[in-house]
């Protein structure tokens, strides 16, 4: 089975995104910044409130941090999404609008071209393969990922199929949404 597709900006910004939502570390830093700054908020609220007994400071401080707590998922998925898209730009516009191919042969390799140059990865190596609404990846042991966009995948069932016959794991994320 051999399936020929062409890489743009959004396939490298979903694997991003998706690669960042599933990485524990990212995740308590976004949940740590979510309650970080509301808190500062309410501790200044107190300390104008028991230092000053200014209720106004306090009521202020309690609209701001209520207001960051319902803005900042907004805030911080805009921002990761920009970050992530000038990092495509400045690392990966040679790799974008390119036919690149991936053949599943007989045998324990996967073949790969991308940008004219081919190349060979034991089916061992692939650790899983995961299925989003648009993509397939291809997910390495080593880390990094071959990105199939899945309009390109003519029988999808079928390579869901071959790729699970060579014994790697498949995780279904058709549902998965960054945010």
């Amino acid at each position: 089975m051999k399936i020929e597709y062409t890489l743009k900006e959004e396939d490298f910004l979903e694997y991003q995104l998706y690669t960042t939502s599933k990485s524990e570390p990212i995740r308590k830093k976004r949940l740590l910044s979510k309650f970080a700054v509301p808190a500062l908020y309410l501790l200044i609220g107190a300390f104008f409130y028991f230092y000053d007994n200014n209720q106004n400071a306090i009521l202020i401080c309690i609209f701001l941090a209520a207001l960051w707590l319902a803005l900042y998922p907004l805030y911080s998925k805009y921002r990761y999404k920009r970050f992530y898209l000038n990092h495509i730009k400045k690392n990966y516009t040679d790799r974008l609008d390119h036919v690149d191919a991936l053949k599943l042969g007989n045998n324990n390799y996967f073949y790969i071209k991308e940008q004219g140059k081919e190349g060979k990865i034991k089916t061992t190596e692939a650790e899983k393969l995961i299925e989003l609404k648009n993509h397939f990846f291809l997910q390495m042991k080593k880390g990094g990922a071959i990105i199939i966009p899945k309009n390109y995948v003519l029988n999808v069932e079928g390579f869901k199929q071959k790729v699970t016959d060579l014994n790697i794991e498949y995780q279904n994320d058709t549902d998965w949404k960054w945010n």
